[in-house]
C-alpha cells in the first residue's frame, strides 16, 4: 500500500493500493518520479520500478538479479532484509542499501 503518514500522530492513510509490483524501498527523484524496489519472495531477485501515485502502478525498469530486496520472515521465520532507497539530487542518482 502507499500511503502518507502523519508525524504528529502516526497515522497512516493510503492513497493507493500497488499494482504490478511490490515494493519494500521507495525514493523520489528532482522531477517528482518516484521509483520502487522489491521481489516477490525472500529468496528471489528484485526488480526495480517507477511508482504511479495517482493510479498505484508499478512499472517495472529492470531486474536486479544480484539484488535482494524484501521485508517480512523467511520460511524459517527469521527477519529478511531491509532496504533502503534514497536519492541524490546533486548527483542525479538514485542509491540502494539491500
Amino acid at each position: 500500500r502507499l500511503g502518507r503518514i502523519d508525524l504528529t500522530n502516526g497515522k497512516f492513510t493510503e492513497i493507493k493500493s500497488l499494482s504490478g509490483g511490490k515494493a519494500y524501498a521507495i525514493a523520489v527523484d528532482k522531477n517528482g518520479t518516484r521509483y520502487g524496489v522489491g521481489a516477490d519472495a525472500y529468496y528471489t531477485a528484485a526488480k526495480l520500478y517507477t511508482i504511479d501515485t495517482s493510479n498505484g502502478t508499478c512499472t517495472k525498469i529492470k531486474d536486479l538479479p544480484d539484488v535482494r530486496a524484501f521485508t517480512g520472515a523467511s520460511y524459517y521465520g527469521e527477519v529478511m532484509y531491509s532496504p533502503q532507497m534514497t536519492y541524490n539530487y546533486e548527483l542525479n542518482r538514485l542509491y540502494l542499501n539491500a
